[in-house]
């Protein structure tokens, strides 16, 4: 666009690094995701996704329509700054932050600070949530792949039940559960015909902790727990670990600089240590960063729900909100 035309755009896989150079000192990098989710859209708006099977459940369009204000308003005023404008693809595959920094794009600027916002259900609109140090969870997800035997629903004994397997497998990941930690198993496949002992079963799931020491351990948890199930029942199982994510850590010195920046038609709320994944953790991890909650309006219908729907007067309060860390 004509009235971006001071910005100099980067294509990095499938998102796009927008950089504006009219300052001197390093850089800040503002950064939104940009994917979707396999859900079908069922919020009734008159914009809804063009794509069928497919939205913006977890927010991402209004991360988007964020930074984009936020350029508009920073080309507009000219401002003399250093900035860079980070669309990010695949967050929801906890991937597109290892990406960026993988395709060493940003090893070309000097970085001081990094910042990026998640729209939220639980707050008011006009209202911005955060905490000092960690405040989103490491994520890693796991699949096991169990190999039995097939036999007859007359002859067990000549049989290796690895749905029967599968079953005692996911009893046992919840029974690994605790206040520290959160473990989920969201799909479980095993079996064809119903009089046959299925020789396949599928678990795969996703856990959920606060430190990269406790996500190790927890990982080294889940082989102990297949190596039993697998020997008790003559099955093979497979552990195989998928993407991963670090926990999102605060700096204390940029929140506070949040807090003192903000104007006052915004109001800040302390927000607790949450178990939702973020791969601005990645970035988190190298720079130091801030992320913060953008209050969508209390709702009923939370994010990855097919009628997640939040309201677009945020937009501008999100905007603002990234332009007094400028």
């Amino acid at each position: 666009m004509q009235r971006f035309d001071c910005l100099k755009i980067k294509q990095v896989e499938t998102g796009i690094l927008a950089e504006y150079s009219y300052g001197t000192g390093d850089y800040k990098l503002f950064r939104a995701d940009m994917d979707g989710l396999p859900i079908i859209e069922e919020t009734g708006v008159s914009f809804v996704s063009q794509h069928s099977g497919w939205m913006h459940a977890c927010g991402h369009d209004v991360h988007m329509s964020v930074l984009l204000g936020l350029v508009e308003k920073v080309v507009q005023n000219k401002l003399a700054k250093s900035l860079l404008f980070l669309f990010q693809p695949a967050e929801e595959l906890g991937l597109g932050a290892k990406y960026v920094v993988n395709s060493g794009i940003l090893s070309d600027y000097a970085i001081s600070s990094v910042f990026a916002l998640h729209i939220s259900p639980s707050y008011a609109v006009g209202q911005v949530a955060s905490r000092a140090g960690t405040i989103f969870a490491a994520a890693q997800e796991f699949d096991f792949e169990i190999t039995g035997v097939g036999a007859h629903a007359a002859k067990p004994e000549q049989g290796k039940d690895a749905l029967l397997a599968g079953c005692e497998l996911v009893q046992m990941l919840q029974r690994r559960k605790s206040p520290s930690n959160r473990i989920c198993v969201g799909e479980f496949s095993s079996g064809s015909v119903r009089n046959a002992i299925a020789d396949k079963a599928v678990v795969k799931g996703t856990h959920r902790t606060l430190h990269k020491s406790a996500k190790e351990k927890l990982n080294l948890a889940l082989r102990k727990d297949a190596d039993e199930v697998a020997h008790k029942y003559g099955v093979q199982i497979d552990l195989k670990f998928g993407a991963s994510t670090t926990e999102v850590v605060n700096a204390e010195k940029l929140l506070d600089c949040f807090q003192r920046s903000l104007p006052e038609k915004i109001k800040f709320v302390e927000s607790a240590v949450e178990y939702t994944a973020e791969d601005f953790g990645v970035l988190s991890s190298i720079y130091p960063g801030l992320l913060f909650w953008l209050g969508g309006g209390v709702s009923e219908f939370g994010l990855h729900n097919n009628k997640f729907m939040p309201d677009s007067r945020a937009i501008e309060v999100g905007v603002e909100s990234f332009y007094c860390l400028i």
